[in-house]
């Protein structure tokens, strides 16, 4: 916003998330639980510590916080009853965390002097839980552009082209409004997304690798 960056393409969906940092609840990778109207997800971390997640439309930041914590648990037990089953043996890290929800976009990420990565420049739901891969895939982008004295434009055009097709349907799942074989497929299709993004991430460090003399 202090540099004037205005979005030109606007999510439709938001949802608001509850998450927390819990000790003694290990999971064997990340794990994604789907009901219609609710998400939540298991995530291992740093420490041997697990991010836990609720997602839902309603506003979880909204209210006293033993109600919002009540809702957290709640949906946590609906979407995820196996790890709810864990929840009274695991020990919460601080607090409860609220986010209480914002439209994804994507905004001119330049201008004259300034340039953005991570959610300042492109944000996607928490539901989908991809923002961290996003800001780091788009400093590296950023960081190759400056120093093949590129345009900045190019660095527009790359960031855009690995993110649209995601940012839509990760949108689409934000909604809430879907039914498990119809969020099955959105995972399918950001599945592929991701396969590209890796695909384009490979291909410009193998550029970096010296040739190697037979």
């Amino acid at each position: 916003r202090l540099a004037g960056a205005t979005p030109y393409v606007w999510g439709r969906h938001a949802t608001t998330c509850a998450f927390g940092y819990f000790e003694d609840l290990p999971v064997d990778g990340n794990r994604w639980y789907f009901r219609p109207g609710m998400g939540a997800g298991a995530i291992p971390t740093n420490h041997e510590q697990t991010c836990l997640f609720a997602s839902v439309l309603d506003d979880f930041a909204a209210g006293p916080a033993a109600d919002r914590a009540r809702a957290f648990h709640q949906v946590i037990e609906e979407s995820a009853p196996d790890i709810a089953a864990r929840l009274p043996e695991a020990k919460l890290v601080g607090r409860l965390r609220f986010f209480p929800g914002m439209r994804g976009f994507l905004r001119q990420p330049w201008g004259d002097g300034w340039a953005l990565v991570g959610d300042a420049g492109y944000m996607t739901d928490p539901i989908t839980a991809h923002g961290i891969t996003n800001a780091l895939r788009d400093a590296d982008i950023l960081a190759r552009t400056v120093a093949e004295g590129a345009s900045l434009a190019d660095y527009q055009l790359a960031r855009d082209d690995l993110s649209l097709k995601f940012f839509e349907v990760s949108d689409r799942v934000a909604s809430l409004d879907w039914d498990i074989p119809t969020v099955q497929q959105y995972h399918r299709l950001m599945s592929q997304e991701m396969g590209r993004e890796e695909e384009a991430l490979i291909a410009a460090a193998a550029q970096d690798t010296p040739a190697t003399a037979a």
